[in-house]
């Protein structure tokens, strides 16, 4: 039977083309958490290959230790797995995971009876905070404030754990203040205004760039 006028079908080579182009569109984190809902360990499995990397070294920026952020890493994904079902649609995954991370890295600390790393952040609820706009940001709008190279380099060591996991959130794992503050449990004007004050020290510590 004849292919109809005007059908793609009578190009072959388009239809290959097309077929090619459509295989090579990468899946986005919320079409694999989906299929993740659904019980496909393939789509697990393509899931943590996208984030154990950072998931580890977020939890090894909290523990400090590399035997505790590979025993953690394994109880995160365990979770995620356990979980799957309470990933709300139209939510980001990447917060979601990272949500369940912090709190079972958390764990941990607590149970070696570390003082938490946020615990700096909820003394300051307690004080007048800037009223900050919500940033609405476009990742051109961020690559513009600051070059997240930069803010990552070595001069970061000396700021507090607190601080340093703000601006780790933020600019490596992109991260946006209100995500963050849902799974922190900290008010957005505490995290916008320790992330200001963050940067201010920074800059004091950065060669002049100009």
């Amino acid at each position: 039977m004849a292919p109809e006028e005007g059908s793609l079908s009578a190009y072959p080579f388009i239809d290959r083309v097309l077929f090619r182009e459509q295989r090579a569109m990468p899946i986005s984190d919320e079409e694999l958490i989906e299929r993740v809902k659904k019980g496909d360990d393939v789509a697990f499995a393509e899931l943590l290959q996208r984030f154990l990397g950072p998931v580890y070294r977020f939890t090894l920026r909290l523990l400090g230790r590399p035997q505790d952020a590979e025993d953690v890493v394994q109880d995160v994904w365990l979770k995620v797995w356990n979980k799957r079902a309470t990933f709300q649609p139209g939510k980001r995954v990447k917060p979601w995971i990272f949500q369940i991370a912090y709190n079972t890295a958390i764990d941990a600390l607590r149970k070696r009876r570390h003082e938490l790393p946020f615990s700096s952040l909820q003394r300051d609820e307690d004080s007048p905070e800037l009223e900050l706009e919500d940033p609405q940001i476009s990742p051109a709008e961020r690559a513009e404030r600051v070059d997240s190279d930069r803010v990552m380099q070595g001069v970061v060591q000396g700021l507090s754990k607190a601080d340093q996991l703000i601006l780790e959130l933020y600019y490596r794992y992109d991260l946006t203040f209100r995500e963050m503050s849902e799974f922190l449990g900290v008010s957005l004007d505490t995290l916008k205004s320790r992330h200001r004050r963050a940067l201010a020290k920074l800059k004091k510590k950065l060669p002049d760039s100009s």
